[in-house]
């Protein structure tokens, strides 16, 4: 189906929210170690590609099938793939500082539900922690934790037998929304610590539970509800239901 149809004339596509990095399983955007991915590139070009160095820790390649319809993935049960050590890549530089903006957007499908899934995280040390979840409890949920202190929204939506998903996080400053296909599933405060200001050091994608994922995108600045639903219509289109 012709993208400009879905959306009403109007094309879209992710680079029209002007991400600071984005994400998408395709052969030109990851480099293999055998079957598994040891980088996934930034298609955005900005120097924010997301690495594996240990064999074992790096996520399964799924070139066709995977996803269905012949669309590939990458999964990762116990594995992760994280920015480079040493020098702030752009993904952590521009959200560092005083609870500054940001939305993920992410194509995935969670596998296994027995524990916390980590969909996305940034790591700024001395226990200072940005998180974007889907509980064991099959919610999503997100945590800000500022060297000890921390405060955690989580949805009221279940996405059991939801299948492939469409999740959003939108974090406004000081508000965090959460969108579930297009359906905001929460908003509430998620500033921890007293707002303190941060430096990210690096950047992870993945989790320590079964997932697949075929897109990821950060955004410097909280997305309406209107545009989380452009990439939802997107990303059907892009991926399939």
């Amino acid at each position: 189906m012709d993208r400009r149809i879905m959306l009403g004339g109007l094309p879209w596509s992710p680079a029209s929210a002007r991400p600071i990095a984005w994400y998408y399983a395709a052969g030109q955007y990851v480099s293999l170690n055998g079957a598994t991915v040891s980088a996934w590139a930034d298609r955005m070009l900005a120097g924010s590609d997301v690495i594996q160095a240990t064999p074992a820790l790096q996520p399964t390649w799924e070139g066709s099938g995977g996803w269905g319809s012949g669309k590939p993935s990458i999964r990762s049960a116990l594995q992760s793939l994280t920015s480079p050590s040493g020098g702030a890549a752009p993904i952590e530089s521009v959200f560092s500082g005083l609870n500054k903006p940001f939305t993920i957007l992410v194509t995935c499908q969670i596998l296994n539900y027995t524990g916390t899934v980590a969909i996305c995280s940034w790591n700024g040390g001395a226990g200072t922690t940005q998180t974007c979840d889907v509980t064991a409890g099959q919610l999503m949920s997100s945590t800000r934790t500022d060297s000890g202190s921390s405060n955690t929204v989580t949805a009221s939506a279940n996405l059991v037998g939801s299948g492939h998903v469409r999740l959003a996080y939108s974090f406004g400053g000081d508000l965090m929304t959460m969108h579930l296909n297009t359906l905001q599933v929460a908003s509430s405060s998620i500033v921890g610590g007293g707002g303190a200001s941060v430096a990210w050091t690096s950047f992870t994608i993945a989790s320590v539970r079964d997932m697949r994922i075929t897109e990821l995108i950060a955004v410097p600045r909280a997305l309406s509800a209107a545009e989380v639903a452009l990439y939802y219509a997107y990303s059907l289109n892009e991926w399939g239901a």
